[in-house]
């Protein structure tokens, strides 16, 4: 347990209160815990060691209270608050996307490249989207045996993803379309609910989406593999929690089926769910209530018609496991190296 008082910035947010909830499971740290968001939130309260916080207003809040500041915001926030909270000596990690195309910044994945930390931006981290999280974690053991050549990926990606409005939208449309009552789009492209959305985070001249590239660079940084072909497809799909992953992988030298299932398994953030173990395929809803580790995989198998080439799904909680599990490890070893 450290001894660090700290902020949640974007308290009342979908990412902001899973990881309120975390850090008091993991007892994470035995000094004070503040909370702040935006002037229309001031005056909630979460509940944290069984009292009541109170959220206060970001525009005023002093910096120099906490030694640590999670941002779940939307990145111009994070823009306009960075130099602020880093002035103040506070180590702040970033949800956002502001920083994730910075050199000067480590893009970090626990466990996979911990080691950017050294030589990084002063008290600034900046973290992936939960899927580069998963992803990264199952890719980066057997492209250190293999050597990962080509990648093609095709996402699909929960409400949760774009914050409590994705969510408020998918139930409210939900309601209204069961009631004959019309919908209208506002948080996505499309309407969501009984539906499917091709993009996600709008397209680009090029026809590829925002999520798309974002995922394609963010996975050559984390895995430090600039050369990496990957082919991403982003969707957009009507589930609150859980987002999926079909993975085709193709590997410079042979590499077995039961190969990939031994070197995932030493990776505690990953949980093999084998056929010869009559496991049932591990879906957003079947996966809700582990708590235990990070993403899920299943499918495991050679492809067909492409040589060294496998194939695998991915799922994990993409708020509570992915995006939150990582941001606590790598405050860990933020806290343990500054210390």
């Amino acid at each position: 347990m450290f001894t660090v008082n700290i902020v949640v910035v974007g308290a009342t947010g979908a990412v902001g209160e899973a990881l309120i909830e975390a850090l008091d499971e993991a007892d994470f740290t035995s000094g004070d815990l503040y909370l702040a968001a935006s002037e229309s939130s001031v005056g909630e309260t979460k509940m944290y060691k069984k009292r009541p916080v109170l959220v206060e207003d970001l525009a005023s809040f002093d910096f120099s209270r906490v030694q640590l500041a999670f941002f779940a915001v939307p990145e111009q926030v994070s823009r306009d608050c960075a130099e602020l909270v880093v002035s103040a000596g506070c180590q702040l990690i970033d949800f956002s996307a502001c920083f994730r195309d910075d050199p000067a910044v480590p893009l970090m994945v626990a466990g996979v490249n911990s080691h950017v930390l050294e030589g990084g931006a002063d008290n600034l981290v900046a973290l992936p989207d939960s899927l580069t999280v998963d992803l990264s974690h199952v890719l980066y053991p057997i492209h250190q045996d293999v050597e990962v050549v080509r990648l093609n990926v095709a996402t699909y990606q929960a409400v949760s993803s774009a914050g409590q409005k994705g969510i408020k939208e998918l139930a409210g449309q939900t309601a209204s379309l069961l009631n004959g009552l019309p919908v209208e789009a506002e948080a996505f492209a499309q309407q969501i609910a009984f539906n499917v959305i091709p993009e996600v985070g709008g397209l680009l001249d090029s026809g590829h989406s925002r999520a798309e590239v974002g995922l394609v660079g963010e996975l050559r940084c984390v895995l430090e593999d600039a050369a990496l072909a990957v082919s991403a497809t982003c969707v957009q799909v009507p589930v609150f929690y859980g987002s999926c992953q079909v993975v085709n992988i193709e590997t410079r030298y042979p590499y077995a089926v039961d190969e990939v299932i031994s070197v995932l398994n030493a990776d505690e953030d990953v949980n093999i769910f084998s056929a010869s173990s009559n496991q049932q395929c591990p879906a957003p809803i079947t996966v809700a209530d582990m708590a235990a580790r990070g993403c899920c995989v299943g499918r495991i198998r050679a492809s067909i018609g492409v040589e060294n080439g496998i194939d695998l799904w991915i799922v994990s909680d993409n708020v509570r496991k992915s995006a939150v599990k990582n941001a606590i490890a790598v405050a860990k070893l933020l806290l343990k190296d500054s210390l």
